[in-house]
Parts: structure tokens; C-alpha cells; sequence
């Protein structure tokens, strides 16, 4: 195989895991969940660092720059009952560029691979299952089917306390994620309101998150076996809406460390460093 097609393999698996979220007075804060509800976020995502990809003249670090503008529809589906709803998170468009080498990657923006899911979510904003929803019908050229795991971490990066909160207040989690081998890893998550008032309220977070050893698929004309392991540290700003009951708007930045295998085409992983500036906005 080509260096050059190498590159873009790598680079597109590298994609699905980037896309793998001041007043007095206190509140609680809440989603406000039924059947039907549904809003529009579209996410903008620049991420730029090095890759590097072992090869027969030894290891070569290659700069990487990837910008994704994709946006994407959460849905109440269903109610599952006792306060927990299931929620399907749809991408409705997206487009990648990726600029590996000091060469652009395709022609251009590109359509993003679709990463669509659905899980069972509280009004804390809690999750307690989810998986992926397979498209509705075969696309060999934009599919990633991955081990969720890390997904679910990241979707309770917005839960919610117990009770009232007032602007000053912290609240920290700790949320497990399974490994396939039966292991525990353990994302921390700390919060904190900055400020609240009768129409918004500004949150802080930082995390650090394992994302564990995940294997799965990359669709690129052929099946190719790809396993993903890595480590993100990260903040976040969410503006919260609180009659909506929904984020309006949420701004971010993170590193992420990867090793991404491609099995049975390289034994030595492509290892990447990252930092990663991410934005969203409620458009609907």
C-alpha cells in the first residue's frame, strides 16, 4: 500500500475518534425529557498535531490538520420508563478536510463519516446504555463502527447535581468505562456553575478521560480492522438554557494522545498527538 493511501486510512480513522461535549440566585438544572422533543446542533472541530507512522526507514512524524463542520440532530425517541428516556443523537450533514504532510487529503471538504447512536438518558443527563444505530442502508465509503464506551463518558460530561445550585457551586464525577477484556477504566469529571440567572446558566468542566482499547471497523471500499486507545484531557464552557431545557451554545478545547493499529496491514500503531479546538451551537 501507498504512503499516500496509507495517510488517508489512518487520517479517516483518526476522524472518528476526534468526533468521538453571573448572577445571584440558585436553580436546578434539568433536562426536561418527552417523546418527540428534538434539537439541531451543529459542531465545528479543528484539530491539529502530529501523527506518527512507523515505516521501513523508521518512524516518520507527520503533521496533521483536520477541520469538521458537521451538525447533527438529538431526538427523545421513547420513553423507557422510571425517569429514564431513550435519546437518538443523528448526524443530518457533515464534511471533513484533512491536510496530512502539507497535502490535502481528497479534494477538499469531504463528507464526514456518520457516527449515529442512540442511548438511555435521565433528566440529569445521565446515561445509562448506548448503541449504534446501523445506517439504513450499506455505505462502504462513510461508515466507522466502534465500541462506544467513551462516547457514553463524554455524554455525561453535562449531568447535572442533586438539588438547587447556586452560581460558585462544584460537583465532580467519576464515571467508569468498561473495557472489552473485563477492566475498569475511570474518566473524572469536575464542574462548576459560574454563573446562573432566570434564562442561563454558564458551566465550566474539565475532564480526563481514558478512551480504552476499542476495536472496530473502517469502510473504505474495503473492511479494514483498525483498534483505537488513547487518553484526552480537556475544558469546556456550556451556556444552558433553562426554559429550553437544552445547551445553547459550548465551546471547548482538549489533547488527546492515540495509537491507532491498523490490524493486519501495520504491527507497529500510528501514534498522535493532538490539540483539538471545538465549538457548538443550538441552530434548531
Amino acid at each position: 500500500m501507498s504512503r499516500l493511501g496509507m495517510n488517508r486510512i489512518v487520517t479517516t480513522g483518526l476522524a472518528g475518534v476526534l468526533l468521538t461535549v453571573a448572577a445571584a440566585g440558585a436553580t436546578t438544572l434539568r433536562y426536561t425529557l418527552k417523546a418527540g422533543d428534538e434539537w439541531k446542533y451543529r459542531n465545528v472541530i479543528a484539530a491539529e498535531g502530529t501523527l506518527t507512522i512507523a515505516g521501513p526507514l523508521g518512524a516518520q512524524p507527520i503533521p496533521v490538520k483536520v477541520n469538521a463542520d458537521e451538525t447533527r440532530t438529538l431526538k427523545v425517541s421513547e420513553s423507557a420508563g422510571e425517569g429514564w428516556f431513550w435519546m437518538e443523537s443523528k448526524q443530518v450533514k457533515g464534511t471533513l478536510a484533512a491536510v496530512v504532510g502539507g497535502e490535502a487529503m481528497g479534494q477538499g471538504a469531504e463528507a464526514m463519516p456518520p457516527l449515529n447512536y442512540k442511548m438511555k438518558m435521565n433528566a440529569k443527563g445521565d446515561v445509562s446504555e448506548l448503541e449504534t444505530i446501523k445506517p439504513a442502508e450499506a455505505n462502504a465509503q462513510a461508515s466507522i463502527d466502534l465500541n462506544l464506551g467513551q462516547i457514553t463518558a463524554l455524554a455525561e460530561l453535562t449531568g447535572f447535581p442533586e438539588g438547587d445550585v447556586a452560581a460558585g457551586a462544584t460537583w465532580d464525577k467519576e464515571i467508569p468505562i468498561k473495557t472489552k477484556d473485563g477492566k475498569t477504566l475511570t474518566a473524572k469529571v469536575s464542574n462548576k456553575l459560574i454563573s446562573v440567572n432566570d434564562n442561563e446558566a454558564k458551566i465550566a468542566t474539565t475532564y480526563d478521560m481514558p478512551i480504552p482499547p476499542t476495536e472496530g471497523t473502517l469502510k473504505m471500499g474495503m473492511d479494514i480492522p483498525i483498534r483505537i486507545e488513547g487518553h484526552a484531557l480537556g475544558t469546556s464552557v456550556v451556556i444552558w438554557d433553562i426554559a429550553k431545557s437544552c445547551v445553547l451554545r459550548s465551546e471547548g478545547n482538549s489533547t488527546m494522545d492515540v495509537k491507532l493499529y491498523l490490524v493486519g496491514l501495520s504491527t507497529e500503531p500510528a501514534i498522535g498527538k493532538f490539540l483539538m479546538v471545538i465549538k457548538g451551537e443550538l441552530v434548531q
